[in-house]
């Protein structure tokens, strides 16, 4: 009896510890398995604003739509031979509807892209940029391309490379801002990279774009954040009256990049997955959360199960029969109530 009431204890502690020690351990599993830093970004948005810095782009060239304008103190409309454009690393355009119709490409800079992803060539501080030309003409900040509508829309899309900035901060008298858009963090989870010639990317996070949001993508390099290039291509509205423009843009897979959105009056906020976000996503994880449920029933019902018994036991204990001492004077005293 004694035995079974101190053992019962120590038999639940030597479980609880058993099973806190799986939990810890399925926890490190869990950790180490969803700790993934390599991602990469897909985003559609239709704004009023976009900025680019060409960069590494190997479709560089646009093919500007009959009627094109270059303006600079005044304007006149491109010859056949200069609507072939290739943009130089290192321009940067900013792309908004024109006050008419249409889109407007204003050149702002020319200058070495700073970057040190593969592929990039030589350092930025060692290259000299090359200057974007239209025909013999060189183009120059301030200058303006004009699309016009209908052209524009015939042309098709206009494919970039390089560093961007979608959108940006309201403020008065911009019309430069993000409409609206969507998107969506890709990354490789392990559960699904077994085999190395078949490793698909997962979508773990996605969400949408508010009105007035500026985009951009960044990544920390020697202790500071510089931005990471987009591909992709802007595309003209679809509805006749739109005063936006439709951007697809699509980031490199690589670690530490992550997207930062900046809204007025507000701190930027960092968009990229934790461990919490892909364990839903992953079944590996979804299936260790299942082990440990399972396992903390088990082990509730087996502590359940050990605190009872002895208990049992006790109850259906049979009771020692009385001494003859206790039956003799119990005797007598019946027999004294009788009397003679």
């Amino acid at each position: 009896m004694i035995g079974d009431e101190l053992r019962a204890p120590g038999r639940i502690q030597v479980l609880q510890f058993i099973f806190a020690a799986v939990i810890l351990l399925l926890l490190w599993i869990a950790w180490r398995h969803l700790s993934v830093d390599a991602r990469s970004y897909v985003i559609e948005a239709r704004t009023h604003g976009l900025e680019i810095k060409f960069f590494a782009s190997k479709s560089k060239q646009w093919l500007l739509p009959e009627e094109t304008m270059l303006c600079q103190r005044g304007c006149r409309v491109l010859t056949a031979d200069e609507r072939l454009l290739e943009w130089q690393d290192g321009t940067t355009v900013a792309l908004r509807p024109a006050t008419a119709a249409g889109l407007e490409i204003l050149i702002l800079e020319s200058e070495p892209p700073e970057s040190d992803l593969p592929g990039s060539g030589k350092s930025a501080e060692a290259s000299r940029p090359l200057r974007t030309t239209i025909g013999a003409e060189e183009l120059t900040p301030g200058m303006r391309l004009i699309l016009p509508e209908e052209g524009w829309s015939g042309a098709g899309n206009l494919t970039f490379s390089g560093f961007t900035r979608i959108g940006s901060e309201v403020s008065s008298g911009l019309r430069d801002h993000l409409e609206s858009g969507s998107y969506q963090v890709r990354e490789v989870l392990p559960s699904y990279s077994f085999r190395p010639s078949h490793r698909p990317a997962v979508t773990v996070l996605e969400g949408k774009f508010f009105p007035g949001d500026e985009v951009t993508f960044l990544r920390p390099k020697d202790g500071a954040l510089v931005k990471t290039p987009l591909t992709g291509f802007v595309s003209p509205p679809p509805e006749e009256d739109a005063t936006w423009f439709q951007v697809v843009g699509y980031s490199p897979t690589m670690a530490g990049i992550f997207m930062r959105i900046n809204r007025q009056g507000t701190e930027p906020s960092d968009i990229e997955p934790n461990w919490a976000h892909r364990a839903i996503k992953d079944p590996i994880a979804l299936g260790l959360a299942a082990v440990l449920t399972m396992a903390a029933a088990f082990a509730q019902i087996v502590a359940t199960i050990v605190d009872l018994v002895p208990r049992d036991r006790r109850h259906a204990e049979v009771a020692p029969p009385p001494s003859r001492k206790k039956v003799s004077a119990a005797r007598k005293v019946r027999e004294r109530k009788r009397g003679p």
